[in-house]
Parts: C-alpha cells; structure tokens; sequence
C-alpha cells in the first residue's frame, strides 16, 4: 500500500530493502545468508501492518470500504509489472528450457498471475528448497499469491468484526439504562481500560486479528512437521504473519513515546532477530513453523518502535529522539533498494534460474 505523504514511513521502506536482500542473498547463493529467505515473512508482516493501518483507518473514517477502488488501485499498480516479467521469462524459456519444462512451467505462468501458483505448488507437494526449485522460473509468485488471497479476505473480516462491535453497541444504547451509555456518535472513541480509547469497531477488529492469528500460528507451527509444504504455501496458514503486523498496527505507541530508550531497545533487538534469522536458518530447518516467529517478532518491534519515532518526528529528524537503527532504515541507499523491492523481487529469480537451466542444456 502506497501512504499518503504525510503517512510515510522511511524506516518501513527501509525494511523492505533489508527483505528483499535477503531472499535476492539466498536465491543467488551467498552462503553468507542462508536463512535470507525469511525476508519474505519480513515483507508478510510489513503488508499486514500497512493494510491493516489503512483499511481501519477507512472503516473509522466512512463507517464502510470501497472494495472496488481498494483492488483496482492494486491491480494497476502490480499486474502491468508481473505480466510484464512473466511474458519476459516466458520468451527466454522458449529458448533456454527444454520442451518438457516449457510444458511444465507454463503452466506455473498461468496461475502466477491469477495469483493462486501457491496452490499449484501445494498441489504437486513442491519444495521450494529442493534442487530442482531451481529451474522453475516461477516459483517466486507464491509469495505474491499468498499476499493477494489474503487481501481478499482480509477486508472482509476486519469489515465484519466492525460492524457486529457497532451492533452491539448500538442495541445495547436501545436496551440498557441511559447513565450505561451516552449516546456516542459513530466515529467517537469508547472508553475502554486505562489509558487506551478506541473507536466502536476497533475492540473486536482486534480481537479478530488475534483469533485468525492464533489459530492460522498453531495450524502452522503443526502442519510444518506433519506436511510442510502445505504450511509454506498455503495462505490461511500463513495468516498469523499478515495478522501479527495488523495487531502491531493497532496498538498504540504511547509507551515507546514516553521511553525513548526503550523504543532504541526494542529497534536492535527486532534488528539483531532478522540477522540472526538470515545469518543462522537453513534449507534443513523445519520453516516456517515456531521458527518464522523469530523474523516475525522483530519486524513487529521495528515497526512499532518507529512508529513511536514517527510521531515525534520522522526517524531521520535531528530534532528528535534519534532511534539510530530507525535512522539507518531511512538512509538514501536502503530507500531506493526499498522502492524497487517489488521490481526486484520480480526480476531476481528468473535471472537467477535461467542461467543454471541454461548450463544444464
């Protein structure tokens, strides 16, 4: 989701260059970062936080979502590059590849852009970490596939769990004594416990994040022992990640506010668990499953630790409480690496299958 100016968030673009460096680093080989590939539950937990920021945000604002300009502005902004690249990898297959796998991955271009290649995937029990992941110049998308399924669900939900926390409060204002409630306007904030005012619709919201996330964690963290591609690929099962930047979306920064060392804390350390992630994971280890929390939680406690840095400043503002990790996300070079990330991430695999498809015919 692209914010409004005012919205921008550099250290978040910065995050996403550190993703995409990392799966670029894996898929290329550099021994270096063998766990890279966890850059993409980094890129899960940024599109949770975003969208969930943006669609609260409207549903607060208008009482309702505008489904059909939601997807048409995703539409125009990533189908003109993805069918770009397929219809690329396509014409370089047709002379690289041999007939057979022409036959085969074709059929992967098919569902990249319908953005359901992770099921196909699932269907054939692929292991995205096997040998042969190497020639198939598709296999990137599932990622993409697992985002957009969720976006079609994702609004609905948070719609639903809104709207049911409005009427209830609205047939609790008809039925209970009047010193019970005092008539609040949609859109005001309802008390809540100490400290925290949230609108009507924003208590079950959360609530509803956090079910579809505990549940989506626990089928996971079972189905990755028991048939993991099905817990690498399929969406629901990977709901928890979308879900775990949603919550950190709504919680409030206040604390990180008031405790500016605190925030610097909780930046390095969400920091050193994305090195250690990218430094120490394997094709061997059971992914993702209990160890995707490791990228996950420190991608949630950089966001929110910026988040506490953007409201008094931007992370790069002098005049603020500097968070030095924040500030080093929004650094010119990270910035740029970030902007093109999607670019990126579209173009590093079929540059990186081709040729070792090239040296085996």
């Amino acid at each position: 989701m692209s914010a409004s100016a005012q919205d921008f968030r550099p250290d978040i673009e910065g995050l996403r260059a550190l993703a995409v460096a990392g799966v670029v680093a894996y898929h290329f080989g550099l021994t270096a970062l063998p766990g890279g590939f966890a850059g993409v539950d980094v890129f899960f937990v940024i599109s949770g936080y975003l969208i969930t920021r943006h669609l609260v945000a409207e549903i607060s604002d208008t009482g309702r979502l505008d489904l059909l300009r939601f997807y048409a502005r995703r539409a125009r902004r990533l189908l003109p590059v993805a069918l770009f690249v397929i219809a690329a990898t396509l014409a370089a297959g047709a002379v690289i590849l041999s007939p057979e796998e022409q036959a085969l991955y074709s059929k992967g271009a098919m569902f990249a852009p319908a953005y359901m290649i992770n099921l196909w995937l699932i269907r054939w029990s692929f292991d995205y970490f096997a040998n042969d992941a190497t020639s198939n110049p598709f296999i990137h998308y599932w990622s993409l596939s697992v985002e957009e399924q969720f976006y079609l669900a994702w609004p609905a939900l948070l719609m639903l769990a809104a709207w049911l926390e409005r009427f209830t409060v609205s047939r609790k204002r008809r039925t209970a004594p009047a010193f019970h409630f005092d008539a609040i306007p949609d859109g005001k904030p309802l008390r809540t416990f100490p400290g925290i005012a949230l609108q009507p619709g924003k208590r079950a919201i959360i609530v509803a994040i956090g079910a579809v996330g505990l549940v989506s964690f626990i089928l996971c963290a079972w189905l990755t022992s028991v048939s993991q591609p099905w817990a690498f690929y399929f969406s629901p099962l990977r709901a928890w990640e979308f879900a775990a930047g949603g919550l950190a979306s709504m919680m409030p920064a206040r604390l990180l506010q008031e405790r500016p060392l605190l925030g610097r804390a909780l930046s390095l350390t969400g920091l050193t668990m994305i090195g250690v992630a990218y430094l120490t994971f394997s094709e061997d280890a059971p992914f993702p499953g209990f160890l995707a929390l490791l990228p996950v939680a420190g991608t949630v406690l950089l966001l929110k630790a910026g988040a506490a840095g953007a409201r008094v400043g931007t992370p790069r503002s002098p005049n603020s409480e500097r968070n030095w990790v924040n500030a080093a996300l929004a650094l010119s070079p990270l910035q740029w690496i970030g902007k093109l990330s999607y670019s990126i991430y579209l173009w590093h695999w079929p540059e990186s299958s081709m040729p070792a498809c090239w040296r085996r015919s």
